[in-house]
């Protein structure tokens, strides 16, 4: 009989035992986590064996610069080992806001070892690669995290930043030093995005995920990326709205030739031409996600014009699967008239009826395979439709789950989006799959509220005849659980509350509706002021592409 031993497992098998050795805990507020690098290590000096599957796990994800450290060593260790340059399939480049940083001291061993690589590599502006490394002038390692991706020719995920002193200008579009060009290892996808030859340099066929943290660069500047064939998920984030020299950059991906398959725009504040040049750029788009800025730089930005964008997206991609969008702006309270929140001279101009017309989503019933719907309550509806359309005809036939936000882009004190406007809706919802009308498997709602009522001092309750006058939550949350139960849909809520002390904003709930629905909707609160409670809705499938918990390097 064959003895049963570790080592009659597959490799396949093996890897995946390895990757369960635990983390050892987050290192810092920038790292997602610190790698068990001594266990790896211990496991590759068992066996030849074992010393590969360790190192197909150890290097599969490199944290470029996590502890404020040259990554010298581990660019040597490339050049010198191909084999482990092949293993590497994510590189990570962590955000650093020091601009103050002192001068790099690089040992004579490590930097004759970075002029080797540069040499073997023959990159572009290679003499000037060589007197920035040599003279010190690169305080935040941007030309190191270059040189990594450029020696790992099977890099699948790959998160760079724009936190630099030091830019190479795109095809000589700007002078070196500008704050506002892409970094030097995004130029390397580019050039390879382009069919520009630059020397050894791999042509990036294997990499799939792309993540930009996007500080004053304009979208056009690395629209180009979208033409690599293996790039598939596309995230985007922290881009103003406007680079006042983007408009010299011509948008660098035809119409229908990028195989990117999902999109993801995060803290986005940019002029919806770019996001419609996005989606006009796929061929083929499954996901979608749009997450508007809240930053104090809103107010200058223009409030999109969400019917125009819907409709590109429903004319282009009538085969999305999820689409998410979330925009923390006020829509109801006119405080952008006062500001410089318009794409032209005649939208400064535009009448309530046309701003109402762009902050509504309306109908989705073109989407014909979307099953995957997060969107704010009222931008579904719209500031001049709330009872003449009701949810439910506005929802795609095949939708399987809806999870609404209320509460972000209105005022608590606007009757207009009150208790009537939302019980109507969402009973809208619940008629319609009592009528099998919509095959939804689970619905849920994400409502914010801080209690406040117009003559409160400063607006909040305070004194406990003020916590009796606080209104009541806008849905009915507490027949809503049972009636969708009834239904055999999945149903859940949270109760976002602007307080440290969320369960006292509760006191009129009890007040109206008594102990028992109180109680259930203590259960369901969570505090926006990192106190506790921390209630989220549970039971829902997210998009691997919208989950920002799962493992962003996991192999494909």
């Amino acid at each position: 009989m064959e003895t049963c031993h570790i080592s009659n497992l597959p490799d396949e098998l093996l890897v995946r035992i390895v990757q369960y050795i635990p983390d050892k805990g987050t290192c810092s507020s920038q790292t997602p986590y610190l790698p068990p690098v001594a266990d790896y290590r211990s496991v590759a000096l068992v066996c030849r064996r074992l010393n590969r599957v360790a190192n197909a796990v150890l290097y599969a994800q490199y944290i470029h610069d996590f502890d404020h450290r040259s990554s010298a060593p581990f660019i040597r260790t490339l050049f010198e080992q191909p084999n482990v340059a092949q293993i590497v399939r994510g590189v990570e480049e962590i955000t650093i806001r020091d601009r103050k940083r002192r001068s790099i001291h690089r040992p004579a061993a490590s930097l004759n070892s970075l002029v080797s690589v540069i040499h073997h590599l023959d990159m572009i502006n290679k003499d000037d690669i060589l007197s920035i490394f040599r003279q010190r002038k690169d305080p935040l390692y941007d030309l190191e995290a270059a040189l990594i991706i450029a020696l790992t020719p099977n890099i699948q995920a790959l998160a760079l930043n724009f936190e630099s002193e030091f830019r190479f200008p795109p095809d000589g579009l700007r002078d070196p030093g500008d704050m506002s060009l892409p970094s030097p290892a995004l130029q390397l996808v580019l050039f390879a995005a382009r069919g520009v030859p630059c020397g050894q340099v791999h042509r990036f066929e294997h990499l799939r995920k792309l993540k930009l943290n996007m500080s004053n660069i304009s979208v056009n500047s690395i629209s180009s990326v979208l033409r690599l064939k293996s790039l598939v998920d596309l995230t985007l984030t922290l881009t103003n709205y406007k680079i006042p020299w983007s408009d010299n950059i011509p948008w660098g991906c035809p119409p229908k030739e990028s195989s990117v398959k999902t999109i993801r725009l995060e803290a986005f504040s940019v002029d919806v031409p770019s996001i419609v040049n996005l989606i006009a750029s796929c061929r083929s788009l499954e996901g979608f996600a749009l997450c508007a800025s809240r930053t104090r730089l809103e107010r200058t930005n223009p409030f999109p014009n969400y019917a125009l964008l819907l409709r590109e997206l429903q004319q282009r991609h009538p085969e999305l699967q999820n689409l998410f969008i979330d925009d923390g702006r006020r829509m109801d309270d006119g405080s952008d008239e006062d500001s410089s929140m318009d794409e032209s001279d005649e939208d400064s101009h535009m009448d309530q009826t046309d701003r109402a017309a762009r902050a509504r989503l309306g109908s989705l019933e073109k989407f014909r395979d979307l099953k995957y719907l997060h969107a704010p309550l009222e931008l579904l509806i719209g500031l001049d439709n709330g009872y003449t359309t009701p949810l439910s005809s506005l929802l795609p036939s095949k939708l399987e789950t809806l999870i609404l936000t209320k509460g972000e882009m209105t005022n608590s004190q606007n009757k207009e989006f009150g208790r009537k406007f939302c019980d109507y809706h969402v009973q809208s919802v619940l008629t319609a799959l009592q009528t099998q009308a919509l095959p939804l498997k689970a619905v849920g709602i994400l409502y914010k509220t801080d209690f406040r009522y117009p003559d409160a001092y400063t607006g909040y309750a305070i004194t406990p005849k003020d916590l009796a006058r606080m209104e009541d939550v806008h849905f009915n949350f507490y027949e809503f659980t049972r009636a969708f139960q009834q239904c055999g849909i999945h149903f859940d809520y949270e109760i976002r509350v602007d307080h440290e002390l969320a369960y006292d904003r509760l006191i009129s709930v009890r007040r109206i509706h008594g102990d028992a629905v109180a109680d259930e909707y203590s259960g369901h609160l969570t505090s926006t002021c990192r106190r506790l409670p921390h209630y989220k809705i549970q039971g829902f499938e997210v998009p691997r592409f919208l989950d920002s918990e799962a493992n962003w390097y996991e192999h494909f």
